[in-house]
C-alpha cells in the first residue's frame, strides 16, 4: 500500500520501476494504489510486465477522474481473506482496484459495494460486463482472480 498516495491524496507520485524481471510485482502495486508510472522505455520490462503496464495505462487514462481523486479509500473490506481492494470515486462512477495476495486462484464473491439504482458494473481489467448479485442496496461482485493477480471493477 502506498502511504503517500492514500494519506496525502493531493500529492501525485510517479513510480519508475526500471528493469523489473518476469516474476516481479513492481508493476502491479502502482496500479493497485492508483499511482502513475513514469516510464522511459517499455524495453526495460519482461513480456508480462509490459502487458500489465499497457493495461494499467489504458484503464487509468479512461478513468482518470477516479484515479486522480482527492478522496481515495484504502483497503476497503472484501469478501475474501488476502484479497485487498482500494476505492477511487469519480464523476458518477467508482473504481475498485483489487489484488489477490494469495498463491492460489480466487473464484466467487470478492466484493460487496453499495448499489445505486440503474448502476452498471464492468470488470475493466478483463474488459467484460459483470452481473452482480443485488440484495437490497448492496451489490456482491464475483470474479476470478489469479494468484497474486490484479482486478479492477467500475460501477457507473
Amino acid at each position: 500500500m502506498s502511504i503517500v498516495r492514500l494519506a496525502f491524496p493531493l500529492v501525485k507520485q510517479f513510480i519508475f520501476p526500471c528493469g523489473v524481471v518476469r516474476w516481479s510485482s513492481e508493476t502491479k502495486f502502482p496500479f493497485f494504489n492508483g499511482e502513475g508510472i513514469y516510464d522511459s522505455s517499455y524495453c526495460l520490462y519482461s513480456g508480462p510486465s509490459t502487458d500489465r503496464i499497457r493495461k494499467s495505462f489504458r484503464v487509468q487514462k479512461e478513468y482518470a477522474d477516479c484515479f486522480t481523486t482527492a478522496e481515495p479509500e484504502p483497503m476497503v473490506r472484501t469478501q475474501r481473506a488476502n484479497v485487498h481492494a482500494n476505492r477511487f470515486p469519480g464523476a458518477g462512477r467508482t473504481i475498485w482496484t483489487l489484488y489477490n495476495a494469495r498463491y492460489t486462484t480466487v473464484r466467487g464473491p470478492v466484493l460487496t459495494v453499495p448499489h445505486r439504482l440503474g448502476a452498471v458494473y464492468r470488470d475493466v481489467w478483463k474488459d467484460e460486463p459483470i452481473k452482480p448479485e443485488i440484495t437490497g442496496d448492496r451489490a456482491t461482485i464475483s470474479l476470478t482472480l489469479t494468484p497474486q493477480g490484479l482486478g479492477c471493477i467500475v460501477q457507473e
